[in-house]
């Protein structure tokens, strides 16, 4: 074929020389240089749909651009739009192939994919800060997908200056993907820094082996306590059991077995999972025990087969530090107000304590801060009572607080920092429920104060329970559910609970795993714990024996806790969905009504 003009570029070039020509490497960040004002002019024509030749199609969204910007920063797009570069099938283009001048990737996210547009035209994030772990799950999928690694690379960098509890995780993956040492050693110091609270979350369980055997290397000689690290080792395996099970020995390997503690030591002899674990575990724990002078028990039956394991159940920080107890308060037999407490660590209870009075009918019950609150009630004539007591556990004494400014029977009542909280119930003139709060600032204020209502009005089966810094409150008769953040201006709807979980069968609520996790009060079938990211209830299946109808139920680290009417006490494992039965109340202490979780 002879050389025409035609077949001459502007620079006098055969075309078919081009074309015969290998493409050349594929070079990643040969836009990104420090003239910021060379790529916002890209970015601007782009924006402005000039010169475009290519769309990006995005489920409902249309983004136009150029093909020689998308191939610098993406080898997805480099592939696919340089000839040679791979096409859409890695075959070399004809002289008469048709450019792409169009790419569907309708299975991402359009505000993902509009942020790795606009960075690889600009080389830079924006507002990285605000968003969610959702979001950037979803931006690395995306990158790695189209392949741009250098979005990765500042995306982590983005990331470092902000690291919490919720982002963490993609700073492991994108540090081990690049093998950034120094970004591995900051997240590293964080995890180790923050022990007490990461290891709870989900995002803790996924870590690899690797990363987890090398944080217990360097956290284990500056802790006083290695209790926490033999408790994340036990949930982080038991997590993957059969992935995991064989790592567990060289975690525990790195423990000072004299820095663990004997109530610890003492439970998990008698664990189903330390009995069948390697034998070198159970022989440390052993001597851990006949260290101490005490005596211990290899009979199952002394012990309770069902119950779940301890370490799930409360925060590591409780167990190094102070004594996790499950407080309940109800009457006795002689129908005056009593507290018992249990001990998870012992499964044990304690000796029922006298409250000094006798309890009015359908009073609202609380406990914050070491005090029992008696809150309104009613008299046997029906009256509503706006009478107000509280109980001080450490000093053992009866302290007389202001009355109501509305009169109200079963409210519920909860503590946050100094103050107490009391919402609904049901007044004099109302069948239906009060919407009203009032709250007492401290012991020794001399009235209640109005707050903001709540949104619905809730009679007296609500239920309540508070999760960070959130008061958060359902039932009352009906299933919508609200929480009130004490000094904002007003309640905050969230999903309402499902018609078909509960058909008209009353909730109640606990905080477990830092989750709000939802029963029926009669014969729970199903769990559920609310995802407020997502804003929806989640359902649970549950095994195990469940509670016939729950008196009284808390939440404590990764347990829940409930009391039937028969006494019983139960114990439901969030992390495995599973019931187990518990040491039963003290008899002595007839009626339970109101449970929560106390540090000592």
């Amino acid at each position: 074929m002879p050389v025409t003009n035609e077949s001459m570029n502007s620079s006098g070039v055969s075309v078919l020389e081009i074309q015969n020509k290998s493409p050349p490497p594929y070079k990643t960040n040969v836009i990104y240089s420090e003239d910021n004002s060379f790529r916002e002019s890209l970015n601007n024509l782009r924006r402005q749909n000039v010169y475009t030749d290519v769309q990006i199609l995005c489920q409902h969204r249309v983004f136009p651009a150029h093909r020689h910007v998308l191939a610098c920063g993406s080898k997805y797009f480099y592939r696919l739009f340089v000839p040679g570069g791979g096409g859409s099938g890695g075959e070399s283009p004809t002289s008469t192939q048709t450019p792409v001048t169009s790419v569907e990737l309708h299975d991402h996210d359009p505000h993902v994919l509009e942020i790795i547009i606009h960075f690889l035209y600009t080389g830079y994030m924006v507002n990285v800060s605000a968003f969610t772990s959702k979001d950037v799950a979803k931006l690395i999928k995306s990158s790695e997908f189209l392949q741009v690694d250098h979005l990765e690379v500042v995306l982590l960098q983005e990331l470092i200056k902000d690291l919490n509890m919720e982002n963490f995780k993609h700073v492991v993956h994108l540090a081990s993907k690049h093998q950034n040492q120094l970004a591995t050693a900051t997240v590293l110091t964080f995890l180790i820094k923050n022990l007490d609270t990461v290891w709870v979350s989900a995002e803790f369980m996924e870590l690899d082996g690797e990363m987890v055997g090398t944080m217990f290397h360097q956290a284990a000689p500056n802790l006083h306590c290695h209790d926490t690290l033999l408790q994340i080792a036990l949930v982080w395996v038991k997590h993957h059991l059969e992935e995991r099970k064989d790592v567990l020995t060289k975690l525990t390997s790195t423990l000072d077995f004299s820095k663990i503690s004997v109530s610890l030591a003492r439970f998990l002899l008698h664990d189903n999972f330390i009995t069948t674990s390697p034998t070198s575990l159970r022989d440390k724990l052993v001597k851990v025990v006949v260290a101490s002078g005490v005596e211990t028990r290899n009979k199952k039956s002394d012990f309770i087969d069902q119950r779940t394991d301890m370490n799930r159940f409360y925060s590591p920080s409780s167990v190094a530090t102070s004594e996790v107890a499950i407080v309940v308060i109800g009457r006795d037999e002689a129908n005056r107000g009593s507290v018992v407490r249990y001990y998870p660590r012992a499964d044990q209870w304690d000796n029922v304590q006298d409250l000094g009075t006798s309890l009015e009918m359908k009073q609202g019950l609380g406990y914050h801060q070491d005090r029992v609150y008696f809150v309104g009630g009613e008299d046997l004539n029906g009256n509503k009572l706006g009478t107000c007591f509280a109980y001080d556990l450490k000093i053992n004494q009866l302290l007389k607080l202001p009355e109501l400014i509305t009169p109200r029977t079963c409210p519920v009542v909860i503590g946050h920092e100094e103050s107490i909280y009391t919402a609904g119930g049901t007044g004099r003139f109302s069948t239906s429920g009060l919407s009203s709060v009032e709250c007492l600032e401290n012991v020794n204020c001399p009235s209640w104060k109005y707050k903001n209502p709540m949104r619905e009005k809730r009679d007296e089966t609500a239920s309540c329970c508070t999760i960070s810094e959130k008061i958060f409150v359902a039932g009352g008769g009906h299933l919508k559910c609200e929480y009130f953040i004490p000094g904002s201006r007003g309640w905050a709807q969230v999903c309402p609970l499902p018609l078909n979980e509960f058909n008209g069968i009353l909730p109640c609520v606990a905080v477990a795993n830092n989750h709000v996790y939802a029963f029926k009060y009669f014969k729970p079938n199903h769990a559920l714990f609310l995802d407020f990211e997502r804003d929806e209830w989640v359902v649970v299946n549950m095994r195990g024996s469940a509670p016939e109808w729950i008196m009284a139920i808390t939440g404590c680290g990764s347990g829940v806790y409930a009391l039937d009417k028969s006494r019983k006490f139960y114990i439901f494992d969030t992390s495995t969905g599973t019931w187990a039965l518990g040491s039963r109340l003290p008899k002595s202490f007839s009626h339970a009504m109101h449970a929560a979780c106390n540090f000592e």
